[in-house]
């Protein structure tokens, strides 16, 4: 069974399979899946996946597509088909997490509370100078909302799912020939010269008549639509400009000091030691010795089985008396030095000791003046910030023929956009909840702007508006005169392209003739100096060619073309292939990578299986 789940987490497919199939613990929260009612987006045999969970899920998978994919991630939701795309991606991954977990329960996979603790102190992001820090830990809980029960239950998933990928990595077994060979493939390296044909200096050549251009534009008309667009105005509230003109009072610091006195409170805790034991038997001869005077650390570094504490004497460690394992709190220890009777324990028989033991404290408001100074002022700057929403809000409803009422009620501004289509907000208001006020709150319409103020929209919890459409443009066809330069560049980026291709097979078929050095003087190209390349980028278009074409044979070399990313036209010469070969540790990498794949594939048939074998029912979320 695992020790910790650092050693668990750092296994290579464990971390393949947790990126590809395990939901992160902010994405779906740590309460479980099994929402009770008929109200389900899916369900896999007695589990249910609740319609606000997949739309969690959805929008975590959207964003780490968007982050991932850039720009083109434009393009991949401008389309129904897109949308659903990647909402399937992550009810798949939801799916798949919740056979895992399901099939870890049927093995009967189990953690322990001591191995969760474990985990938790040796978590590097929850220690200080490499020490476990309760504030640190304490800090993770607060910023993601969420009680320490929670995280273990979460933490205890995550541990078992891992236990359950573990032999599918133990078990892969690589030959030393397989290392070789697909080192001789995947460090291969290729000499290569390229020519290139230049699109732009061809483009440069081409001439247009103004009956082509119209001819092309008549063809191609939905290419040039200008979507909708709109001008607003909108007052923004700021929570920044309230926090920095807020200041509070002395009494106000004390005030908020004593309404949150357990804030600054330090808990009780105790350091604690164990000696974990097999049986029953041994604990008792054991906690014998210890009420005969023996030493603790010593009877643990030599006869406890729990390893983990056994070579730091028992030691446990630092925990506050909320967050005592059920064992430990049961057996009563108050005073520093006490020992407990034998106790039972996931893994055997354990002796627990209280070794050292701090009260509850609380901290003077002196040594908390500047934590409390900030707190108080935080409050009052939140509140004040809710009270000018309130004020915006009613001021917005009230004067619903423009946004003067808002002004004088908050004192802040209205502002004028220029024209902007809704998949291009300006800056100022590129935010998800503006957008989905221009389009779900009936602000305009084809017929125009409704006239109407927005209610007041709250973005990021510290920034608020309120919206009203001044000017809308329906959906339209751009004019001819609008875009003829664009057709222009568009005609004779065609034609030159044509005549490109045209040149581009007349050389490569009298390359292939061995006629190449007269064709290549009369079109004026010629080839580069020799280069080697590798599959270090496997997506530059001239090295896919160079590894795709077939082998020089008897010393004449083969030939391809490709396009690069400008556009130009690239003849790949291809004059010799070699071998790759390894380094030891190369060879080490490249053995793991193996074992990974080989892992993975088990995982998946694995995962497949489980599909095949379940009753999933997933319902129409289009």
């Amino acid at each position: 069974m695992m020790e910790n789940l650092r050693t668990a987490a750092n296994n290579p497919v464990i971390k393949i399979v947790f990126a590809i199939i395990i939901l992160s613990f902010i994405l779906t929260g740590v309460g479980g899946y099994l929402v009770s009612g008929s109200n389900y987006a899916a369900k896999v045999n007695d589990t249910e996946i609740s319609v606000q969970q997949l739309e969690r899920a959805f929008q975590e998978e959207r964003n780490r597509q968007q982050a991932q994919l850039g720009d083109l991630f434009s393009q991949l939701v401008s389309t129904e088909e897109g949308v659903k795309q990647i909402r399937s991606q992550a009810l798949n991954q939801m799916i798949d997490t919740i056979l895992l977990e399901q099939y870890a329960r049927k093995l009967g996979i189990t953690v322990s509370d001591d191995q969760i603790i474990s985990a938790i102190r040796q978590e590097p992001d929850f220690q200080v100078n490499g020490q476990f820090s309760q504030q640190a830990y304490e800090t993770f809980l607060s910023r993601n909302g969420i009680t320490g029960d929670n995280y273990a239950t979460y933490l205890r998933k995550q541990m078992i799912q891992a236990q359950l990928v573990q032999p599918f990595v133990r078990d892969s077994f690589v030959l030393d020939s397989e290392v070789t060979n697909a080192a001789a493939v995947l460090l291969q390296s290729r000499t290569i010269r390229t020519a290139t044909l230049d699109l732009a200096s061809a483009q440069a050549k081409q001439t247009t008549t103004d009956e082509e251009l119209q001819a092309y534009y008549a063809k191609n008309k939905n290419s040039f639509i200008a979507p909708q667009s709109l001008k607003i105005s909108f007052v923004e509230l700021d929570a920044a400009n309230i926090q920095d003109n807020t200041s509070v009072t002395e009494e106000q610091i004390q005030d908020y000091y004593d309404k949150n006195i357990p804030r600054f409170t330090v808990p009780a805790k105790g350091e604690y030691s164990q000696i974990t034991l097999a049986t029953e038997d041994d604990a008792k001869a054991v906690l014998n010795e210890l009420k005969n005077g023996a030493d603790f650390k010593t009877l643990a570094k030599e006869k406890s089985t729990d390893k983990l504490t056994a070579r730091n004497g028992g030691v446990i460690g630092w925990m506050e008396d909320a967050a005592l394992i059920p064992e430990i709190k049961g057996a009563g220890l108050t005073t520093a030095g006490q020992i407990s009777e034998v106790l039972k324990v996931d893994n055997g028989y354990a002796i627990f000791r209280l070794d050292v033991y701090e009260p509850e404290t609380v901290r003077p408001l002196a040594d908390v003046k500047e934590e409390a100074t900030r707190l108080a002022k935080g409050e009052a700057a939140s509140k004040a910030f809710f009270d000018l929403q309130q004020k915006a809000s009613e001021a917005a409803a009230n004067d619903n023929e423009s946004l003067m009422g808002v002004e004088q009620a908050t004192g802040v501004k209205a502002v004028q956009t220029d024209w902007f289509a809704l998949n291009s907000l300006p800056d100022a208001v590129n935010y998800p909840e503006v957008l989905k006020a221009l389009t779900e709150n009936k602000l305009f319409d084809e017929k125009g702007p409704s006239g109407a103020n927005s209610d007041i929209i709250t973005v990021s919890g510290d920034r608020a508006f309120v919206i009203r459409v001044d000017e809308y443009r329906p959906e339209a066809v751009e004019s001819f005169e609008k875009v003829k330069s664009d057709i222009d560049a568009l005609v004779k980026r065609s034609k030159a392209e044509a005549a490109l291709n045209a040149e581009a097979d007349k050389l490569l078929t009298a390359l292939k003739e061995g006629k190449g050095d007269a064709a290549l003087t009369e079109a004026g190209v010629k080839f580069g100096a020799e280069q080697t390349v590798q599959r270090l980028n496997p997506s530059d278009p001239v090295i896919n060619a160079a590894f795709t074409q077939p082998h020089p044979a008897d010393g004449k070399p083969t030939y391809s073309r490709t396009i690069d990313g400008k556009g130009n036209i690239v003849l790949v010469q291809l004059d010799k292939v070699t071998a790759g070969t390894a380094t030891d540790q190369e060879k080490t990498e490249l053995r793991t990578v193996l074992r990974q794949q080989m892992a993975s594939t088990e995982l998946e048939s694995l995962l497949l299986n489980l599909r095949a074998n379940a009753d999933i029912d997933v319902r129409n979320m289009n």
